[in-house]
């Protein structure tokens, strides 16, 4: 009873002291004549009021929440290194995804008319004139179909029937002219036809438009559905490199293929080849009438032969990028180990 009556004494003690503490320096921002220097004691305020507080009691203010969360997403094992040292005190992550989550900014809800386009609507007021001329690159992500059921919303189906997505095609901006990119809009399918994308994708178009945004170039893979889609661009239809943009007429806008996803086509496609060698044959780009060869088995071979040697012509190459599962035929990173200007191809 007695230690009791000792440890509630000292916790009441502490909170006196740092309720003076706090008090000094809320004095000394109201008679600072530096703004600077508001952040700075607020932040000093904020953790004193902390420091004597069950976590689960800790309070945190709206500014401090947005600079946790942008320290978060520049860097996690920043964040972590900083939380898990006990020189701040900072709120869990799982507070952060909580706190985030509550903006509402998700694929099911932007697929309305009442808010589509609402995130990248609100992120364009912090952009610059140089982040507002962007190239627009669709991307197809391949899903498991399975439907959740979470905080009472049924999650995972398609945005045009009620069977759950196959896969997502991700609406990406990236300026022509700064380092800004980010995710415009997720559209969940299950099946999807190039009339359907077509019109869905001219709908992007017109809004990011509508926005504020000036779309110079659309770029997708080489996909059936893709190029027939940005071939209704034109009347009659056709496949070109121009088209008229459907805000501003007076205004074209381009259509390239992805070149990340070509050089994935040319890799994966010679490492299919049946032939003796693994060898694809392209024509020589000084003389079209010649053909040349290229052998895939050579690179092993090379591989093999320099493993155990410090100086190497081949010195990119690894084993995943010679024999990649088919997750790792996906994977960029390896592509360029076999396709750059460093590996020499050689007669062997």
């Amino acid at each position: 009873m007695l230690a009791h009556s000792s440890t509630t004494k000292n916790s009441e003690d502490i909170k006196d002291v740092l309720e003076v503490l706090i008090s000094l320096l809320n004095k000394i921002k109201n008679h600072n004549s530096k703004n600077e220097e508001d952040k700075f004691i607020d932040f000093m305020i904020e953790q004193l009021s902390n420091l004597n507080v069950v976590k689960k009691h800790r309070r945190y203010s709206y500014e401090f929440l947005i600079f946790c969360s942008l320290l978060k997403s520049i860097s996690p094992h920043c964040y972590s290194f900083l939380r898990n040292s006990k020189v701040f005190i900072l709120p869990h992550e799982s507070t952060l995804r909580r706190v985030c989550s509550e903006f509402g900014v998700n694929p099911s809800q932007e697929q309305d008319d009442d808010s589509f386009l609402s995130y990248i609507t609100q992120k364009f007021n912090f952009l610059g004139d140089k982040d507002k001329t962007i190239s627009l690159m669709i991307d197809e992500i391949h899903l498991r179909p399975t439907d959740d059921y979470v905080g009472g919303k049924l999650y995972g189906m398609s945005y045009n029937s009620s069977n759950a997505a196959t896969s997502a095609f991700v609406f990406m901006v990236q300026s022509l002219l700064s380092s800004y990119k980010d995710v415009a809009h997720i559209l969940p399918v299950s099946t999807l036809t190039a009339e359907m994308f077509h019109s869905f994708l001219n709908k992007v178009i017109v809004g990011l438009e509508t926005i504020g945004f000036k779309v110079i170039v659309v770029v997708t893979d080489n996909n059936a559905i893709n190029k027939k889609a940005v071939s209704l661009f034109a009347n009659p239809p056709k496949l070109k490199i121009r088209y008229t943009n459907p805000v501003y007429s007076e205004r074209d806008f381009f259509f390239i293929f992805d070149t990340v996803h070509i050089l994935k086509c040319v890799k994966n496609n010679w490492l299919c080849q049946k032939n003796y060698g693994t060898c694809m044959f392209y024509p020589s780009f000084d003389n079209f009438s010649l053909f040349k060869t290229a052998s895939f088995q050579a690179l092993k071979k090379l591989h093999e032969i320099e493993s155990e040697k410090l100086l190497k012509y081949g010195y990119g190459l690894t084993q995943k990028a010679l024999a990649p599962t088919s997750f790792e035929r996906q994977n960029v990173k390896l592509v360029l180990q076999v396709i750059n200007n460093v590996v020499v191809y050689n007669k062997l």
